[in-house]
């Protein structure tokens, strides 16, 4: 993880069943199709909902509620059922989404 995701969340402590995350590709017109909303230029195009963001997406675990098992941990890669996050937020230059456990499809077993 890097030095600016924990210096933000020394700041930020999850709270309840929270699940802290970030994507872990740039949402685009990439390999799986994904919602772009942003231009490269940096223009914000608010969030298009279309036919590409039906699927799953794969995201890393930043941080964890005291409520959430132990199944899940920090820096764990899991998929997020379509749509089942909030809005991006950014803090100290982090951004991050929310969303809880049981939006939780999959994890990938070597993270």
């Amino acid at each position: 993880m890097s030095e600016q995701i924990v210096e933000a969340l020394n700041e930020l402590e999850p709270i309840s069943n929270h699940v802290l995350f970030q994507f872990i590709e740039e949402a685009g017109h990439g390999q799986h199709g994904l919602f772009k909303t942003k231009t490269d230029w940096g223009f914000d195009l608010g969030s298009s909902h279309g036919d590409t963001t039906k699927e799953p997406r794969w995201v890393k675990i930043i941080g964890l509620g005291p409520e959430v098992s132990d199944e899940f941990h920090v820096d764990q890669v899991v998929l997020i059922g379509p749509l089942r996050w909030t809005r991006q937020v950014e803090y100290k230059g982090v951004q991050f989404a929310r969303t809880d456990p049981n939006q939780i499809l999959a994890f990938d077993a070597d993270t």
